[in-house]
């Protein structure tokens, strides 16, 4: 059987909207944290950002959280 979880995030902050940048993160921590279980799941982003830009970022990480060989 399916089941759904709905994240809605309200901006706190009136005088500026959430940046791509942290939109991206924030789905990409959600992204992983789901990771971690044993269930199949999708993560459906907004639309507002780009999925290319999404990825990149994704790519990002790869380069900057490197284990010491």
């Amino acid at each position: 059987m399916d089941r759904k979880i709905e994240i809605v995030v309200r901006q706190t902050d009136r005088r500026r909207d959430m940046t791509d940048a942290e939109y991206t993160h924030l789905a990409n921590t959600i992204w992983m944290l789901l990771r971690n279980t044993p269930f199949s799941f999708e993560v459906i982003p907004d639309g507002q950002t780009p999925g290319d830009r999404m990825n990149a970022t994704w790519d990002q990480y790869g380069v900057d959280a490197r284990w010491p060989a």
